[in-house]
């Protein structure tokens, strides 16, 4: 059977676009970054002509989790990607919220402690510096360092600079009471960002992937338990699910786009 390339689909990291540009990478050395033109680098070796579409990376894997999985059917979709950061894309109507530069979807930025420490883009306690893998380490690790007896300690030879989220989890999974703790506070600060998202956007549904979210339920039952706490009473029946595409997310995800979704069809290849 012949095959047709009808374009490149990219997800990258950082802040991308409408051009298709990298104008900054949500780190300190924002200040001094100039855009990358990723999308006309493209271009330049491949030759015009082409179909090259560049978005954020947590963005793509949004827009194939809409169109191929745990937000398939929905009209109105918030997915929120929790791994080593925590980034996310949003569908209105059926179409990807792009915003006014192309950036908007950045949920990892919310602030839900205005007194928390800043991160490195100078946001007091966002969600990602409280919710995402890094952080959830670096709070066990912190309290390992303050001298509490857990199980992490043992799962890390006794090395806190060898603690990671996979070994909360797993600690957690053995009934450690630090590591449960750690995991609870992540899920309620992302919990409580997700109360916010849904307050503004009304979603059909939340969707929930990224390497942390893969954990289950030892995560996401903290997320679904603050926001039944938490959120307006209308609000709280709103699903929030685990995306169902795993790392092909993206891969579908910046595919579709180099097509119209009128085009879009489901392959059963995810």
């Amino acid at each position: 059977m012949d095959q047709r390339i009808d374009g490149i689909g990219l997800g990258v990291g950082g802040q991308i676009n409408l051009d298709g540009e990298i104008v900054a990478t949500n780190g300190p050395q924002d200040a001094s970054w100039r855009p990358f033109a990723i999308r006309q680098r493209v271009l330049h070796h491949i030759g015009r002509g082409w179909t090259v579409v560049v978005d954020n990376d947590s963005k793509s894997a949004a827009w194939g989790e809409y169109l191929y999985g745990a937000g398939r059917g929905s009209q109105c979709m918030v997915c929120v990607t929790v791994g080593t950061g925590i980034g996310g894309g949003i569908v209105v109507d059926g179409r990807l919220l792009q915003g006014a530069q192309g950036l908007a979807g950045h949920v990892g930025f919310i602030s839900v402690d205005q007194y928390g420490s800043r991160c490195p883009s100078g946001v007091p306690g966002c969600v990602e510096e409280l919710a995402s893998g890094t952080a959830i380490a670096r709070n066990a690790r912190a309290a390992l360092c303050q001298g509490c007896h857990s199980l992490i300690r043992d799962l890390s030879q006794g090395d806190p600079r060898q603690v990671s989220s996979k070994i909360v989890f797993d600690a957690a999974r053995q009934g450690d009471w630090l590591a449960a703790r750690v995991l609870m506070d992540a899920g309620h600060a992302l919990g409580m960002a997700i109360c916010s998202l849904l307050h503004t956007l009304n979603p059909d549904i939340v969707v929930i992937g990224g390497g942390v979210a893969e954990q289950g339920d030892l995560f996401l039952e903290p997320v679904r338990r603050t926001v039944a706490e938490n959120a307006m009473t209308r609000f709280r029946a709103t699903p929030i699910a685990a995306a169902r595409l795993g790392n092909m997310a993206g891969v579908a995800g910046a595919a579709a786009r180099c097509w119209p979704l009128s085009l879009t069809v489901d392959t059963g290849a995810f």
